[in-house]
């Protein structure tokens, strides 16, 4: 699972991981994002300079 959630805890995207979907579209900004599996969870800080 992949989700995406804005600074103010927002959820802008989300998609399972074998989805093929391998882009997104997002405005500028800071984003926090997080990869889940069966057995691990990532989460990340992105910034996103412009299209």
């Amino acid at each position: 699972m992949v989700e995406v959630y804005s600074l103010t805890g927002q959820r802008v995207y989300q998609s399972s991981l074998n989805s093929g979907n391998n882009s997104i579209q997002l405005d500028k900004g800071i984003y926090l994002v997080r990869i889940r599996t069966d057995k691990q969870q990532a989460t990340r800080k992105v910034y996103i300079a412009g299209h």
